[in-house]
Order: structure tokens, then C-alpha cells, then sequence
């Protein structure tokens, strides 16, 4: 599978998905990658497992950009839906839109899609406040 136009190398690697790819088009970036079949289930479909972190990292990339300078923000929720299934050879790719932004979290909607059509959505809660990871694992959310 070719990376399609527009698509460049992403600067970090996410554990399991490996390499992403983005792509900034109408000031909306996209985070992308090839499914392998180290991807894959044994029933050759992209493991949910999978799907579910590449959905956190397009969030999280985009709550990132939205709360610069501020330290990285930290997932305290994602809550998804398995809409239909990628298989090998197939190109991912992801987009986040913001739904609500307060002093200290951000909601945002994340889409991931394949062969044309949304195989995931999911909704995520970013906390952006300097001390979050320390806030959440004092709280015993962590």
C-alpha cells in the first residue's frame, strides 16, 4: 500500500500501530497508516485494540495543537463505537473535531475511516492542566 498524497511522516511512532503518517488540509489534520497484517486478528480484521489507540492519538494530537503551549494533554475518557472492520493492505485514517472546551478539559470527536467509510467514531475527555497526571493518579483514577 502507497501512502497517499498529502500524507507525511509523523515525528513519533505509536506503540503496536507503528509509523503514522498526517496530513494538514483546510486547517484540519489527519492522521493515517497501512494496515499489516501484524495488525491483524487471526481473522484477518485490524485489531479493535489497535483502532481504539490510533483513535487516541489522533485525539490527542489534535487537543495537543489546540493547547499549546500548555503541557500534553491526558486521555481521562474514551468511549467508542466499532462501526465496521479494516483488513490488510487497507489505508486508516483519522480526524478529531472539538465539541467543548473548558478552563481545564477539552471534549472531542474522533473519526476513523476505510475503504471510504467510518469504521469507528469515539468521543474523549482531555484534561490540559499543567499537573493532570499527577491530579488523575492522586484521585485514583489512574
Amino acid at each position: 500500500m502507497t501512502v497517499p498524497h498529502g500524507f507525511i511522516e509523523a515525528a513519533t511512532p505509536v506503540p503496536g500501530v507503528g509509523v503514522l503518517f498526517a496530513r494538514t488540509r483546510g486547517g484540519e489534520t489527519a492522521l493515517g497508516f497501512a494496515v499489516t497484517q501484524a495488525h491483524c486478528a487471526a481473522s484477518g480484521a485490524l485489531l479493535p485494540a489497535l483502532q481504539a489507540a490510533f483513535a487516541a492519538q489522533v485525539g490527542e494530537n489534535f487537543v495537543r495543537d489546540l493547547a499549546a503551549p500548555q503541557p500534553p494533554p491526558v486521555l481521562v475518557s474514551l468511549t467508542s463505537a466499532f462501526i465496521a472492520q479494516a483488513s490488510e493492505g487497507q489505508w486508516v485514517e483519522g480526524a478529531a473535531r472539538l465539541i467543548r472546551r473548558t478552563r481545564s478539559l477539552v471534549f472531542a470527536a474522533v473519526e476513523v475511516r476505510a475503504g471510504g467509510r467510518t469504521m469507528m467514531t469515539a468521543e474523549g475527555v482531555w484534561q490540559s492542566v499543567p499537573d493532570a497526571a499527577a491530579a488523575i493518579m492522586e484521585d485514583g483514577r489512574g
